[in-house]
């Protein structure tokens, strides 16, 4: 697994909140499964990835690890995140989130954070780079998309996709 301490007196911590180990894949893109020069590290970074899921406490642990997981193109990994935010009690009906599942602390992590992550798993932009569907959850099977900037200076007025059908536009 891709170690978060590069000392080995402090050990690994897997119900650590953090995700620094996870900075080369987001927010660096400098581990990532395209590029053959660090392509060999992604299997090191899902292992790290797989021995956090059932720490999952606070929102902003799910969202760093959501975003890690669309970076390394599983988008099925990311939508079991996704699931989960949905399912224990981190969104109010205000719009507002909950740092805790369960509502226990008031927090925007998790609502200023869910469109990127949306729009990343449709939508990859880079500077000289746009890449469709990287990360699309199996369970995304139809969806519209529109007002997108890219960081690579271009806007996407409208994007949608129908699996089923076999199109993308």
């Amino acid at each position: 697994a891709l170690k978060e301490w590069a000392w080995d007196s402090i050990g690994e911590n897997y119900s650590h909140r953090h995700s620094s180990h996870m900075y080369t894949v987001w927010p660096a893109y400098e581990i990532n499964p395209d590029d053959a020069a660090t392509k060999t590290l992604v299997p090191a970074v899902k292992m790290a990835l797989r021995k956090r899921d059932h720490h999952v406490r606070e929102a902003h642990d799910a969202l760093q690890r959501s975003i890690a997981w669309i970076r390394v193109k599983n988008g099925n990994e990311f939508a079991k995140i996704f699931k989960y935010l949905l399912e224990n009690q981190y969104l109010y009906n205000a719009l507002t989130t909950s740092h805790n599942n369960g509502h226990h602390v008031y927090n925007y992590d998790t609502i200023l954070s869910l469109q990127g992550i949306l729009i990343e798993t449709a939508l990859f932009t880079q500077p000289g780079l746009m890449e469709l569907a990287p990360a699309l959850p199996d369970a995304f099977t139809r969806g519209r998309l529109s007002g997108i900037r890219g960081r690579n200076q271009t806007e996407v007025n409208e994007l949608q996709w129908d699996v089923n059908k076999g199109t993308f536009s």
